[in-house]
C-alpha cells in the first residue's frame, strides 16, 4: 500500500490560487491520510481520519489526478479508517461515483457509519460492501 503523503502529485492537485503546499502538509492540516492500492487495473483507496467539508477539495483532487495519471478500473474506497463523515464527505463519495462513471464501491464502513449511509440512502447511488477485502 502507497501513502498518498509520500506520492509525488502534479502541482495542480491543490485548487487553491496560493503557492501548493506539500500533499503531506495538505493531509495532515486536513486530518485525513488516503492510501492505495493497485492491483491491475482496479484500486482500493484507504481513507484514514475525517472525510469532512474541510477536505472534500483534497479528496476530490486525489481522485481526479490519479484517474489522470492511471488507467481504472473499479475503485473501492474503503472507510474502515475513517472516524468522521459529514454531508460533504458524502456528497465527495457521490461525486466520485459520478466522476468515474459508477466503477466504485465503499467498503468496510464502520457499523455506525454503515448505519448513516443507509439512513442516506447512499447505497442506491453508491454499492457499500460491509465484508473485508480479501487480496
Amino acid at each position: 500500500m502507497f501513502l498518498a503523503n509520500v506520492i509525488t502529485f502534479p502541482k495542480n492537485l491543490f485548487v487553491s490560487n496560493s503557492r501548493p503546499k506539500s500533499l503531506e502538509r495538505q493531509l495532515v492540516r486536513k486530518h485525513l491520510t488516503i492510501g492505495l492500492e493497485m492491483n491491475g487495473d482496479d484500486l482500493v483507496v484507504y481513507l484514514l481520519g475525517k472525510l469532512d467539508a474541510a477536505n472534500a477539495p483534497l479528496f476530490k483532487n486525489f481522485v481526479k489526478t490519479l484517474t489522470e495519471n492511471h488507467n481504472t478500473g473499479e475503485v473501492a474506497f474503503d472507510l474502515a479508517g475513517i472516524k468522521s463523515l459529514d454531508g460533504a464527505g458524502v456528497a465527495a463519495l457521490v461525486w466520485a461515483n459520478n466522476y468515474l462513471s459508477g466503477r466504485v464501491s465503499v467498503v468496510n464502513p464502520s457499523h455506525n457509519l454503515y448505519q448513516k449511509l443507509v439512513a442516506l440512502n447512499f447505497q442506491y447511488l453508491v454499492k457499500i460492501d460491509t465484508f473485508s477485502l480479501v487480496a
